[in-house]
Formats: C-alpha cells, structure tokens, sequence
C-alpha cells in the first residue's frame, strides 16, 4: 500500500474516531437530557400534584366556611333560643303571679260570697218570721174583724 492511501485511512481512521467520541458525548448528552426530562416530567407531576392540592385545599377552605357559617347561624339560633326561653320563663312568672293572684281574688270572692249567703239565709229567716208574725196578724184582725161584724 501506498502512502496516500495509507494516510487516506489514517485520515479516515481519524475521521471514524472522531465520529466515535461526537457518539459518545452525544450519547451522554442524550443520557442527560434523559435525565432532564425525567426531571421535567417529575417538575410537572409535582406542579399537577400542587394544582391538585391547591384544588382540594380550596374545596376545603370553601366547606371551611360554610361550618363557619353553620357554625354561626347555631350560635345565633343558640342566642335567639336563649333569648325565647327568657322571654317564657318570664311569661310563666308573670302567669304563675296572675294566678296567685286570681286564687287571692277568688278566696276573697268565696268568703263575701258565704258572708251573702249567711246573711241571706239570715234574712231569709227574718222574712220567714216577719211573715210569721204577719199570718198571726192578719188572723188576729180578721178574728176581731169577724167579732165586730
């Protein structure tokens, strides 16, 4: 062989090398960049996982504030319940007073009303007596009437 040809394979030997390392280094760049996207793809499932959370984490705050809106609507009705028993127990003093004092009244009416009944039946025996004597008068005036005549 001759030498141009030898330096020809030389060079395409030197050629051939140097394909062989821009493989290799693509390879490694290829490698990383594996690598890379792995970590894109982790970085998006994490930031999916974030927008998943920060999702769930709104629903929450959402449901959050509607206990915070039952919580204060039976806080409320606690107040106003409280409130409405005050207010019946109050009408239940004022009847339970309205009573006693209807009892008073009605024991005061009982007595005057046995006071009008003795004093009736008092009565009822002076008339008894006054039309006794009466009888026993006019019997005696027709009896002298009956006399003269």
């Amino acid at each position: 062989m001759d030498e141009e040809t030898r330096a020809g394979f030389a060079r395409m030997d030197a050629g051939f090398a140097r394909m062989e390392r821009f493989f290799e280094l693509s390879q490694a760049q290829f490698g990383e960049l594996g690598g890379q996207i792995a970590g894109i793809a982790e970085c998006l499932d994490r930031v999916e996982t974030r927008k998943r959370f920060q999702a769930i984490d709104r629903r929450l705050h959402s449901i959050e504030e509607r206990f915070i809106g039952v919580d204060d609507q039976f806080h409320t009705l606690t107040i106003r319940l409280e409130r409405f028993e005050q207010r019946v127990d109050d009408r239940l003093d004022g009847v339970c007073r309205e009573v006693g004092l209807l009892r008073e009244h009605t024991q005061q009416i009982d007595a005057r009303t046995r006071g009008i009944e003795i004093g009736m039946d008092a009565l009822n025996a002076r008339v008894d007596t006054l039309a006794e004597d009466m009888r026993q008068r006019f019997r005696v005036v027709n009896d002298r009437l009956a006399a003269v005549a």
